[in-house]
């Protein structure tokens, strides 16, 4: 759940010029720290000097198109902060930039196509976030409480009791684990191709990860420790945001940031998933618990 802050009007008031108070539908973009986010607010919202408000001028431009401009564009503006301690976009220079207008009627036409897919997308992800949550309370039903095996005979192993006849495996006999690598940054032919390439950055809240930051060529896959990972592989983050877990939507390579988990002897990716997940989340349990938090 997103946690949100609100002032009262005496707040409000008493935070003087730090204090901005930006109009419904106006497009904000943060400035410093992490530079170039953008969204566009439903309500009046308060802001603070680490944003800038944007608002179209209704005659030449729709508000959207300019969003959607702006978020294409968005590593360039990144670019265009300075400074060497804590850099900062300053608005003087993103006023200068050039934009490239259709006609009204036009960028109205694309904003609200553009509009209509990021609904979709959203209402695609809030669908898998619900899948997800699923897949694990069935696989903890089976798996880990063992509820349609109540009614049957138990047995002790070395991981407590488990239903009779069942086996315990080490992680890797039912799973194979890879890494991965990077191609040479300096070489423009092994970047910028149509094979996806996954790192750390890539990996949300969603049960498959739908898209990467970056691209490579058949050229640059052939000259990194990346194999061509298939659709479903499971992508585990193990450096920076550590223990990140999903699934690939098509083929990808991946960087050496992260480990990928094929299941082996025909057991099922979703299964692998699942497993790895649960194992994940002890892991953090157990590191919580030694650390006395």
């Amino acid at each position: 759940m997103i946690q949100q802050r609100k002032l009262s009007k005496k707040g409000f008031a008493s935070a003087g010029k730090s204090a901005l108070l930006f109009e419904p539908e106006s497009i904000v973009i943060s400035k410093s720290g992490t530079i170039g986010r953008l969204g566009i607010i439903k309500d009046f919202m308060c802001g603070n000097r680490a944003t800038i408000n944007i608002k179209a001028k209704r005659k030449f431009a729709d508000n959207k198109y300019i969003f959607y401009y702006l978020l294409k564009n968005q590593a360039e503006i990144e670019d265009m902060a300075v400074g060497s301690v804590q850099r900062n976009l300053y608005t003087s220079v993103l006023g200068a930039i050039s934009l490239s207008l259709p006609p009204l009627p036009e960028q109205k036409a694309i904003a609200a196509t553009l509009f209509c897919l990021d609904d979709k997308i959203e209402l695609n992800n809030r669908i898998n976030k619900t899948l997800e949550e699923m897949a694990q309370t069935i696989f903890k039903s089976w798996f880990v409480d063992f509820e349609p095996f109540l009614d049957g005979d138990f047995e002790d192993s070395e991981l407590g009791r488990i239903p009779k006849g069942w086996r315990i495996r080490r992680f890797t006999e039912v799973t194979e684990v890879y890494g991965g690598g990077t191609p040479k940054t300096n070489i423009p032919s092994y970047w910028n191709g149509n094979i996806p390439f996954f790192t750390p950055k890539d990996c949300s809240n969603s049960f498959y990860v739908m898209d990467t930051e970056k691209t490579i060529t058949l050229e640059g896959l052939q000259h990194c420790n990346s194999k061509l990972y298939p659709k479903n592989a499971v992508f585990v983050t193990a450096r920076g945001t550590v223990g990140k877990i999903c699934l690939a939507i098509c083929n990808m390579a991946m960087n050496q940031s992260c480990y990928a988990l094929i299941g082996s002897n025909g057991y099922s990716q979703y299964l692998i998933q699942q497993l790895t997940l649960n194992l994940v989340d002890k892991f953090k349990h157990k590191a919580r618990y030694c650390s006395g938090r």
